[in-house]
């Protein structure tokens, strides 16, 4: 378990370092190694679950190496920077971050220079973004692929 810890510490020490390029987060955490430290920390709380991140308009916050860890919410819970994950109208999971909250929920992707065009609702809402654990490379496995979309 010491290690597991101590491996989660080094994950997100190098995600608060990441922010401060503009790439995709790095990590010499090999991705099967990264895949069952997010399973083991997921698996703590009934409501949380793990996707395989994809593209590239929420780097530096995530890219294609990472792992999210989504908790369940409603939109109740939603505020102003937190990373959302919801369906869009093609039915892709996205992962953006919240701009707006109030009648008309928006978010938008770090890097894309407009707002997307589905508003966020309770009925397209899947969840919020309480971890990432980025690795070395993509680790095989069936995770739901949460894009991070260019619009």
């Amino acid at each position: 378990m010491a290690t597991t810890l101590r491996n989660l510490l080094v994950i997100v020490s190098l995600f608060f370092a990441s922010l401060c390029s503009a790439a995709a987060p790095i990590s010499s955490v090999p991705a099967d190694q990264a895949l069952r430290d997010a399973t083991l920390l997921a698996s703590l709380r009934p409501d949380w679950s793990v996707y395989q991140a994809a593209g590239d308009s929420m780097e530096p916050f995530y890219g294609g190496n990472s792992l999210l860890i989504v908790q369940q919410a409603d939109t109740t819970h939603l505020q102003p920077g937190m990373i959302a994950v919801y369906r869009d109208a093609a039915g892709d999971l996205v992962g953006h971050q919240v701009l707006r909250t109030g009648e008309k929920i928006e978010a938008k992707g770090a890097n894309n220079a407009v707002v997307d065009p589905s508003p966020i609702t309770d009925a397209n809402l899947v969840g919020i973004v309480v971890g990432m654990m980025h690795a070395s490379g993509t680790a095989a496995n069936d995770l739901q692929v949460v894009n991070g979309k260019r619009y």
